[in-house]
């Protein structure tokens, strides 16, 4: 409404129609609330000083009707307008609108903060994130996707898109079958078969896997013959990927494997081996995955995987290497992305199977089919962007409308400060086991009651503040920036922390538990102008109430989760200044009811924004 007078008034003044506007939010609170510097834009313009414009538009916004209207009262929205040098308009909030925010909040609670002009409202929007591949650790990059992916798909879905997660799992590739050769020998040096490990715990089955895989990758490194036998398992497991999903499925191949590869023998012993460890091995992954995304608060619509991607990317390569669009170069298909300013890449190789690239397109079709979308946003590390450039460039020479709906999100990595931790494999750091750790510190805390928890689910808190403490120092930095993960800081209950936002809602519930109060908003909206102008501490809080909607929009608009963690940061820490310096259940009945409002309306506020994070709220801490 502000930008649509100020234009208004900048048009019937000077018969400027303005195509932009900038307005902000002043970091000196004695700048008010908002400011434009539009007088200094249109001074060349109109030929007048930047002040009397500023004057002039200031007066004439003060003739608008600025105002909000609640049981048959007009209420004024600021309560200053006026210029400054050299040339800005500022805008204060009324102490009447301040307190209509709390009405706005109570009066709509989940609601609140819902932007209605956002691009993404009614749009189909698919969000992949997270992609761990079976037999491989689903690592601390993993951990970094998924709170990412988790957080930007609440946004937009928050403000109205229908949204479908996606996750993309390799099931195919040189990993699976490195993990296969070193899996097969482990076993063989154990004396077990894959049923003798069936019954174990799904962790031990888990780290087996991780054995293997890491067996795999040193033998494929450093030894010849071995190499040799692990590139010959990778051919037999595309064509035992594809014979899995025909029998657990309705997929009917696209690519006959057996005839493109020709060197697979489907009625070998080595054949049946594989094909055992691929199928149990596979489920072992998927089965330990879910309880990952389960913990972390997280599901997903739709599953998708390497061996069916890998079909559609490859019929797609096949009929676009007539057209142009990829041509043979050493016994494999190439997009010569050179020719774009990019890189060169092979999207079939020398021995006839999809890659990653093939995959990716043949990815985006699938997709698509399955659920038409109007925007595909695809969150991985930054260490792959110069990749997707040239995977989307081909797609968008393949299907343009396809290929300008997709938009890749690159994230910056996640290191420790401490080198102590170790891993499953040696080299790469579990998400689980991180996630352990920081809940294992946690508890120990708690043991020593410097986290005050009720003593039943103790071990369930432990890990909801855990998960906060690494979302939150993932989600609250700029998403192409790396990460250094301080543990020690990340849990404090106080500063700049996931935990220090469960604590203040916390200590919300209590105010309100003590309270016992019947909140009734339309009752207390009939006494805006009757109430006097709030505390300096109590307005801290207000201002901040009313900004969340103007945040969300930001940050869903601008896929920018950090601009949440940075408000909910700055509405903590006034609501607890508040909560130190001020009584709140002992004050005078008409104080006490409306900081019992603050109170209230924080708590909902917080709990928006904390699931906007994939935060889980604690109630009692």
């Amino acid at each position: 409404m502000l930008e649509e007078k100020i234009k208004a008034a900048v048009l019937d003044l000077y018969d400027v129609k303005l195509e932009k506007l900038t307005i902000e939010r002043p970091a000196n609170e004695n700048h008010g609330d908002y400011s434009t510097n539009v007088a200094l834009e249109l001074a060349s313009e109109v030929k007048q000083k930047p002040l009397e414009i500023a004057k002039n538009v200031s007066y004439k916004l003060t003739q608008y009707n600025l105002t909000f209207e609640k049981h048959g009262k007009e209420h004024k929205i600021f309560e200053r307008i006026e210029a400054a040098p050299p040339g800005f308009i500022n805008l204060e909030l009324s102490s009447e609108w301040l307190h209509y925010v709390l009405y706005l909040i109570l009066g709509t609670a989940d609601n609140y903060g819902v932007y209605d002009k956002s691009s993404y409202k009614g749009k189909n929007v698919i969000v992949e994130y997270t992609d761990p591949n079976p037999f491989k650790v689903f690592h601390i990059g993993h951990l970094m996707s998924n709170s990412i992916g988790e957080s930007i798909s609440r946004l937009v879905e928050f403000n109205g898109a229908n949204l479908k997660r996606a996750n993309y799992q390799g099931d195919v590739g040189l990993h699976v079958a490195k993990a296969i050769w070193g899996l097969i020998h482990l076993m063989n040096e154990d004396g077990l078969e894959v049923g003798n490990l069936a019954g174990k715990p799904l962790t031990e089955r888990i780290d087996y896997l991780g054995r293997g895989y890491a067996r795999g990758a040193a033998f494929f490194n450093d030894d010849e013959s071995a190499q040799q036998e692990i590139r010959q398992i990778n051919s037999i497991v595309y064509v035992v990927a594809q014979e899995h999903m025909a029998e657990t499925g309705s997929w009917k191949p696209l690519v006959d494997y057996k005839k493109s590869l020709g060197d697979v023998d489907a009625s070998g012993a080595l054949y049946t081996r594989v094909k055992e460890v691929y199928t149990t091995g596979r489920g072992w992954s998927l089965e330990y995955f879910e309880t990952v995304y389960k913990r972390l608060g997280t599901h997903f619509d739709l599953y998708y995987f390497e061996s069916m991607a890998g079909e559609f990317g490859y019929e797609l390569v096949s009929e676009w290497l007539g057209k142009g669009v990829f041509e043979k170069s050493d016994n494999a298909v190439v997009f010569r992305g050179d020719n774009y300013g990019l890189h060169t890449r092979v999207f079939v190789n020398s021995v006839n199977l999809p890659t990653y690239e093939a995959k990716d397109l043949g990815l985006a079709l699938l997709k698509n089919r399955d659920f038409p979308y109007d925007i595909s946003i695809i969150i991985t590390a930054e260490e792959v962007a110069e990749y997707f450039k040239v995977v989307l460039k081909a797609l968008s020479l393949i299907d343009p409308d396809l290929g300008a709906r997709t938009l890749h999100i690159p994230h910056g990595m996640m290191k420790l400060t401490s080198g102590k931790m170790s891993s499953r494999t040696g080299d790469v750091i579990a998400g689980d086991l991180l996630l352990n750790n920081v809940r294992d510190v946690v508890l120990e805390k708690m043991e020593s009651q410097e986290y005050r928890v009720p003593q039943e689910n103790v071990k369930e808190i432990a890990d909801k503040i855990a998960i906060a403490a690494l979302k939150y120092s993932i989600l609250k930095q700029n998403l192409g920036r790396d990460i250094i993960y301080d543990k020690e800081k990340s849990i404090s209950l106080s500063g700049d922390t996931g935990p220090y936002l469960q604590y203040t809602y916390a200590r919300t519930c209590s105010v309100l538990e003590k309270s016992d109060y019947s909140f009734n908003p339309d009752h207390f909206v009939l006494e805006i102008d009757k109430l006097n102008a709030p505390h300096h501490l109590e307005e801290a809080v207000l201002r901040q109430l009313h900004v969340f909607p103007e945040d969300v929009a930001t940050a869903s608009e601008e896929l920018a989760p950090h601009v949440i963690c940075h408000y909910l940061l700055h509405l903590a820490q006034a609501y607890n200044t508040l909560y130190v310096e001020l009584p709140i259940l002992t004050a005078e009945t008409s104080l006490r009811k409306k900081r019992l409002y603050i109170t209230k309306s924080v708590n909902q506020v917080l709990k928006t924004g904390l699931h906007l994070l994939g935060i889980a709220t604690i109630e009692r801490m």
